[in-house]
């Protein structure tokens, strides 16, 4: 808490998560069970043991609930909210989605392993859908750091934002 009142975060903007890593005696592996109550005492501690019996027979459908349980690590998440940014418009650059449409060597097709078979599909540069039209899959969006593929069934549309919406198609 005074970390994040010391990096200016409001009283009611700060967030304190306890998690309990706990095992049956004996196991070589832990879950980790948030601690749902504000207290440490006996009564907190039983419903932590009983999240955690409840944990166990959801992840392994079984549970013990008369075999000891071992804590083996306390966990704190001490969070911060922060105030989203609005969404701000993308200004307009023509001349780097020149530099995207007309890069050199792209290529407009490419060979894609889809639905058990290769597949001749649209290859995108991302500057090129700053239009909003929804493009349909399948297709592949370029940039310079990664590869979007969008697959059958589903469009994609760049936001004004900038960023890239894919949606399901509707049948």
């Amino acid at each position: 808490d005074a970390r994040l009142a010391a990096d200016g975060i409001a009283p009611d903007s700060r967030i304190l998560e306890v998690a309990a890593d706990l095992r049956y005696r004996g196991q070589a592996f832990e879950l980790t069970v948030p601690w749902r109550a504000a207290t440490a005492d006996a009564t907190a501690l039983a419903a932590l043991v009983a999240d955690f019996h409840a944990a166990h027979r959801a992840r392994f459908s079984y549970a013990n609930p008369e075999d000891a349980v071992e804590l083996v690590t306390l966990r704190l998440a001490a969070i911060g909210a922060l105030a989203r940014p609005p969404a701000r418009a993308r200004a307009a650059d023509g001349a780097a989605a020149a530099r995207e449409i007309s890069a050199p060597s792209r290529a407009t097709k490419r060979k894609v392993w889809l639905d058990a078979s290769w597949q001749e599909i649209a290859v995108l540069r991302r500057a090129t859908l700053s239009d909003g039209q929804p493009r349909v899959g399948p297709v592949l969006v370029e940039e310079d750091y990664t590869t979007v593929l969008i697959i059958p069934g589903w469009s994609v549309t760049a936001t004004s934002a900038g960023h890239l919406l894919a949606e399901r198609d509707i049948v």
